[in-house]
């Protein structure tokens, strides 16, 4: 649960550091549209964290790479699918 909520935290950081807050960032906007599945996606990888790894034994250098791949299979894993969905809709548009 702490990486999804870090994934969240950090890409609206980021977005409003970088590009002021009127502008969204791709990963943001991504996270909005795909926030169920994410959430779903966020809880079977917490599962499989904690039933492969003893995590109260981890060092934190363990502990923050395990935290850094779940952040990046999170991160794109939204972005893939997102992609994927606007790839079809525009393929929709054309066709329409």
């Amino acid at each position: 649960m702490l990486a999804y909520n870090l994934l969240i935290v950090l890409a609206f950081l980021v977005g409003e550091l970088l590009l002021g807050a009127a502008v969204c960032l791709p990963v943001v906007h991504a996270v909005n549209t795909w926030q169920l599945p994410l959430f779903l996606l966020a809880n079977v990888l917490t599962g499989a964290v904690n039933g492969s790894t003893d995590t109260l034994a981890a060092s934190r250098a363990t502990a923050w790479a395990v935290m850094a791949g779940y952040l990046a299979v999170l991160g794109a894993a939204v972005m893939g699918v997102h992609a994927v969905a606007d790839r079809r809709a525009t393929r929709r548009r054309k066709a329409s």
